[in-house]
């Protein structure tokens, strides 16, 4: 490790860079101006914090408020940056293995307790790169995971949880073949590297990146000031969402900030910022491999460390996206253009806007999401008028919507413990829009189940499994209520 006096020493050269760095007020392009209007007078999204760095200087952009009282957004409101977290958790294994303390081809089960063998399929086994690049074979998410409170999920996942499921887990392809994304490895990733230095996640991470540069708004807890500077997370439905609190698997997206400590994060990739970290950096931007399952034009994409890399005309460009209960964000840089972006926001996925303004890609068209609308008008009026606006106001004008069976299915689901007859009127509405949908009709069998109407219930169950016959949970359902009600008996 660096020794602290250095790490100190660097951290006054970057507050004196940071105070003399000059920051710009030209405006966005009117059509991204536009656009992210439109996302926030739609509810699509509640709050959206956008910072940009390049040669000629800093510029932030805010737009839509921190809360339901119209708290102003600015650079230092505070989001959760999600999967952003992967590429922090990067950097911690890039500096211990330039500082000797480990090599990236170390293999994961010499950092873990002697009992804890992880099973892999072929002679190969599982290393810190396989876990940084998303090739170790591991699912995205452990299978015994079950949050006892699905709007927090990761608060109450243990190690010992963890240990259970890698030490039991069945590969089902061989190490470094295949891209597969894990948010379990990067989470196993950041918990190996704490228990190597005997320090926490969130301690590791100030010492080796954030307190180095200074990045004081940026944490895995909140403190007071974060707390203050909050923007309460909204999902895709523009409802408030709790806040995720990591444990164990902090190291795949637990991590809090702002668009300015970002944009020191982006000054250190990009080399405005001198920093001892910038070995650690530059091993990050390494490309491992082209094994990414999609493809950017006539590029495969690239897998560094953490980071996912589009090669064009103009060099590498590094990218990350995240998203939790309540936030999306994106963050992406090119070295050779001397440029990097940054959008936090809450609610709706932004990624679009982060492109855009790195490389001109396209914005997405946006419409009023039916999703959005419905969830507005059932928590304001209640399902029944939810479902009037419905058949009054929609049907005959779908052109001017976005819509989708999955958003559907997935606000129905989210009112399926606490307002039954919400959810049956969503996916009465799905199953209109969308009625060969064999997931809609398995909904809708369990939304009517819970509300006793148990004939109907059979009746949709029957449904999905007659569109899809390898539906297994509509095939149990629809035995289960079959002896429930004395059918064939």
């Amino acid at each position: 490790m660096k020794s602290k006096l250095n790490r100190s020493i660097w951290l006054v050269i970057i507050t004196i860079v940071f105070t003399n760095c000059s920051t710009q007020t030209d405006p966005l392009p009117d059509d991204v101006t536009q656009n992210i209007q439109k996302r926030i007078e739609y509810g699509l999204n509640g709050a959206i914090a956008i910072g940009i760095i390049d040669q000629d200087g800093i510029r932030y952009y805010n737009f839509g408020s921190r809360d339901s009282f119209g708290a102003e957004v600015n650079e230092h409101s505070i989001f959760e940056i999600g999967s952003i977290s992967k590429t922090f958790t990067a950097t911690l294994l890039a500096d211990q293995a330039l500082n000797g303390d480990l090599k990236l081809d170390d293999p994961i089960n010499e950092l873990l307790p002697d009992r804890i063998k992880i099973p892999v399929l072929g002679k190969q086994k599982i290393t810190l790169g396989h876990l940084s690049d998303h090739t170790s074979g591991l699912p995205n998410m452990p299978g015994n995971f079950k949050p006892a409170n699905p709007k927090n999920p990761f608060a109450d996942y243990t190690p010992p949880q963890m240990y259970e499921f890698i030490s039991n887990y069945t590969p089902t392809r061989e190490v470094g073949t295949n891209f597969e994304y894990s948010n379990l490895a990067f989470g196993l990733l950041g918990h190996a590297l704490s228990l190597h230095v005997g320090k926490t996640y969130e301690d590791l991470v100030s010492e080796v990146i954030t307190g180095p540069l200074g990045m004081n708004e940026t944490k895995t807890t909140f403190d007071e000031q974060m707390i203050k500077n909050l923007a309460v997370g909204k999902n895709e439905f523009g409802q408030s969402t709790e806040n995720w609190n990591f444990s164990t698997l902090a190291g795949a997206g637990g991590i809090r900030s702002s668009t300015a400590d970002m944009i020191k994060y982006l000054s250190a990739q990009l080399g405005f910022t001198q920093t001892p970290l910038m070995q650690a950096f530059e091993l990050t931007h390494h490309k491992r491999h082209e094994k990414y399952l999609v493809r950017r034009g006539d590029n495969p994409l690239g897998m560094g460390l953490g980071w996912i890399i589009a090669t064009n005309s103009d060099g590498n460009n590094y990218w990350h996206g995240g998203s939790t209960g309540g936030y999306t964000s994106y963050i992406g840089f090119n070295k050779t253009m001397q440029k990097g972006v940054v959008v936090l926001a809450t609610g709706y996925d932004p990624s679009d806007i982060g492109a855009y303004l790195m490389y001109s890609d396209s914005l997405k068209e946006i419409k009023r999401s039916l999703s959005t609308e419905l969830a507005l008008k059932i928590d304001l009026v209640g399902p029944e008028k939810a479902k009037a606006f419905f058949e009054d106001s929609v049907i005959n004008n779908l052109q001017e919507f976005s819509y989708g069976s999955f958003p559907l299915n997935r606000l129905g689901r989210i009112y399926l413990k606490e307002n039954i007859d919400a959810s049956i009127a969503i996916f009465e509405i799905n199953i209109k829009l969308f009625p060969n949908d064999w997931n809609a009709y398995n909904n809708y069998g369990e939304a009517l189940r819970k509300k006793g109407r148990l004939e109907e219930s059979l009746e949709s169950y029957q449904k999905s499994v007659q569109l899809n016959p390898e539906n297994q949970t509509a095939l149990n359902s629809v035995t289960e209520l079959e002896e429930e009600m004395g059918i064939g008996q």
